[in-house]
């Protein structure tokens, strides 16, 4: 479950990933402007949508290839964010087979900002 982190350590934690992105050899990734990625704005109408299911118990969030970019060779990503059910069929024996803990449900959302610009 998800902790409320101090925010002296959010900015340290944040820093540190923007200097390895930017260093080199580092991952490089990219917003479609071709600036370093830094993080992504979620919009509250999304999050509502999502968190309006009564069974979902959370938010699921996959790093995608930007759909502006597929097949470039550069790693120019987005966010693809859908809520999350509990799955009925999930036990710790399950997932030793590869069964999931939580299900997707509702509708998946893409196109948020990243930043920068935003």
């Amino acid at each position: 479950m998800s902790s409320i982190i101090d925010p002296a350590l959010a900015k340290s934690l944040i820093q540190e990933i923007r200097t390895q992105n930017t260093a080199p050899g580092g991952p490089a990734l990219k917003t479609k402007e071709n600036l370093y990625l830094q993080g992504y704005f979620i919009d509250r109408k999304s999050l509502e949508d999502v968190l309006s299911n009564p069974n979902c118990v959370g938010v699921s969030i996959q790093l995608a290839k930007n759909p502006d970019c597929v097949g470039d060779k550069e790693n120019i990503f987005t966010i693809v964010f859908t809520g999350a059910e509990a799955n009925p069929k999930f036990s710790n024996e399950a997932a030793n087979a590869g069964v999931s803990q939580y299900l997707t449900s509702g509708n998946t959302y893409e196109f948020t900002q990243s930043c920068p610009p935003c």
